[in-house]
Formats: C-alpha cells, sequence, structure tokens
C-alpha cells in the first residue's frame, strides 16, 4: 500500500476546531511545554462546547483568505498543553497541543515542516472537551488544515480557524473525507469534494 502522505500530494489526473472558540473568555496561567509526551485518554465523560458566535465564512474563497495558512499536514503527536482557567479557583480547560507534520502549503505563509496546532483539550477534572461535536486530532490523522497564528503572547501556536477550518481523510477510503459532526453549509459542501479535488480548488482560491 502506497505510503497515504506521498499519495495525498502528488497530482492525480483525472481526478485531483477551535482554541478560540472554547476559551474565548480564559485566560492562560501555565502549563507543560509542547514537548509534553503524549497524553492518554481522558476519563469517560465529555464536555459538549459550542463555537456559536465566531465568524463563518460563506464560500472556500473567503475561507481560505481568512487563514495565514493552507496546509496538507498529518498529525504525528498529541499531548497536553496550557491550562486556561476562567478565575481564581483554576478552573477552565488544558489545551491539546498537536504537532502536525506539513506535506505541503496550499496557501497563505510556509509555515514550517513541523508545527504545534492548540486546540481545546480537557476540562481541569480530565473530562475531553468536544466543540461542535468535532472529534479530537489524533495520531495519523491526515487531512488539509486552514490555521491561523494567534495574536498575542498568551497564544504562541497555530490553530484552526474555525470550526470550519479542518477536513480529515478517511483512511478507509483516501477518495473521501471523513464526515463531522459540524452543521454547516461549507463544511458540509467540502467534505463531500474529492481530496484532490479540493487541493487544487483551494490553490486557484488563492491565486484569486
Amino acid at each position: 500500500m502506497r505510503d497515504r502522505r506521498v499519495w495525498f500530494v502528488l497530482v492525480l489526473v483525472p481526478l485531483v476546531a477551535m482554541v478560540g472558540a472554547a476559551v474565548s473568555t480564559l485566560r492562560s496561567v501555565d502549563g507543560p511545554d509542547p514537548t509534553t509526551p503524549p497524553v492518554s485518554s481522558p476519563p469517560a465523560g465529555t464536555v459538549a462546547v459550542s463555537s456559536e458566535g465566531e465568524p463563518r465564512y460563506g464560500d472556500l474563497r473567503a475561507l481560505v483568505a481568512a487563514s495565514d495558512a493552507v496546509v496538507v499536514g498529518e498529525v504525528v503527536a498529541v499531548g497536553p498543553g496550557r491550562l486556561l482557567a476562567a478565575g481564581a479557583n483554576r478552573e477552565g480547560i488544558v489545551t491539546r497541543l498537536v504537532r502536525l507534520s506539513v506535506d505541503e502549503v496550499l496557501a497563505g505563509a510556509d509555515p514550517g515542516a513541523e508545527v504545534i496546532v492548540e486546540e481545546p483539550g480537557w476540562t481541569a477534572d480530565g473530562r475531553e472537551v468536544v466543540v461542535d461535536g468535532t472529534p479530537a486530532s489524533a495520531p495519523g490523522d491526515l487531512g488539509i488544515w486552514f490555521l491561523v497564528r494567534g495574536a498575542t503572547e498568551e497564544f504562541p501556536h497555530l490553530a484552526v480557524v474555525n470550526a470550519q477550518g479542518r477536513y480529515l481523510v478517511d483512511p478507509a477510503d483516501e477518495r473521501r473525507f471523513l464526515d463531522v459532526a459540524v452543521r454547516d453549509p461549507l463544511v458540509d459542501r467540502l467534505e463531500r469534494r474529492d481530496p484532490v479535488i479540493l487541493r487544487h480548488e483551494i490553490e486557484q482560491a488563492a491565486r484569486g
């Protein structure tokens, strides 16, 4: 079987979630270094978080324009990040730091061969945070990522632009993306694209 990452980057013919949403009212207090080893599975139970209120885009061109970089990448490791707390009692969430190997830059500035993407992870008591029903990133995830850089020193890592910003290839069928629970017209359209076709559409959108 050919390597998934090599397949995804090649030009084939004829067929070619959200730290800000979950922690917009929270402040950073401290947390482990990004090199922390992968975290084990959290205890049973999750906390549902809605990204309602964050910017949404009506078409691919607008989504590309809102992103600092759009890349093809694969998750190589995940680990716990910083504790983001709402008050003096330090209740809040621990972010998940996703180490992403970048195979190709489709639009925007080159972020480097390997980057850290920060996303909501767990509550302080260990329950997993689920934003809009979107599964957490996991090692082996391959897909297209629409990324933005942190605007302040408190948020030094990259993040997915919004709930519309991550499309993972189905490991059982490389000609399709995984179906996610996000109820959004643009997500519904893009996740039904052939992955290689979407790759070329992003490049065209970036060229204007």
